[in-house]
């Protein structure tokens, strides 16, 4: 299940904030695609990046990401190459 951490925030205009994408109950992925649709007259995407997915099972692990912030579209993948495993 994928899921974000807070589920819900309350801010205040011009704030900036963190948002977790959680990957929760799954066993050998190998990528997971994630599209986060956005109002891009109220939010901005400022970074993306890893978080602890990597430290927790010392697994290489690729994140890509594209903004279209146009459309208020964020597409991002987190994959690791075929046959890592868990050390």
């Amino acid at each position: 299940m994928v899921g974000f951490d807070p589920p819900m925030l309350d801010q205040a205009v011009g704030s900036t904030f963190t948002v977790n994408v959680n990957l929760t109950g799954a066993q050998n992925v190998y990528a997971v695609p994630v599209q986060i649709l956005y109002n891009p007259r109220v939010l901005q995407v400022l970074n993306v990046s890893n978080g602890t997915l990597p430290a927790q099972d010392r697994q290489t692990v690729a994140l890509v990401n594209r903004d279209d912030s146009m459309a208020g579209i964020l597409q991002l993948t987190a994959s690791r190459p075929p046959g890592e495993r868990r050390r």
